[in-house]
């Protein structure tokens, strides 16, 4: 899985043009092949930038959406930052739940982790929720 994350300096009194124009974006990545998720939103505690994300399920599909009309639209958007955007493609090799925490701290975090709600794989299995996701990749080892 690999994240492309933009973020950049709204110019003053663009705020809505800019985000009507990455959400617009944001609607047409979504039907692309590969794309899994894309996010348009504002930092709050620093109002006038303007977040995009888009999430790859891999990455010759990224590398055809970064060859394709999609991402030349997305440059011509980053020109119109009032300082240089920050773009980063993070690239996900393992991604753990909350079982990783648990793991650490060696105690289950929820108090309520009985309910029917949290784990219905565990409960027709009859085993502990972490132990019911045998299947994802071991977590690394958190002794020191």
């Amino acid at each position: 899985m690999i994240e492309l994350h933009l973020v950049l300096r709204v110019p003053p009194n663009q705020t809505r043009n800019l985000t009507a124009a990455f959400q617009a974006l944001a609607k047409s990545a979504r039907i692309l092949p590969g794309c899994m998720k894309v996010e348009v939103y504002k930092n709050v505690a620093q109002p006038r930038y303007l977040c995009y994300e888009e999430v790859w399920e891999s990455e010759p599909g990224l590398r055809r959406m970064i060859a394709s009309h999609h991402f030349s639209q997305l440059a011509a958007l980053m020109e119109l930052s009032s300082e240089p955007p920050s773009c980063e493609f993070r690239f996900i090799s393992q991604t753990y739940g909350l079982g990783f925490a648990e793991q650490v701290r060696g105690q289950c975090l929820i108090a309520s982790c009985d309910r029917q709600w949290l784990k219905p794989v565990s409960e027709r299995l009859k085993v502990c929720p972490q132990e019911a996701h045998s299947s994802r990749p071991a977590m690394p080892s958190t002794k020191t």
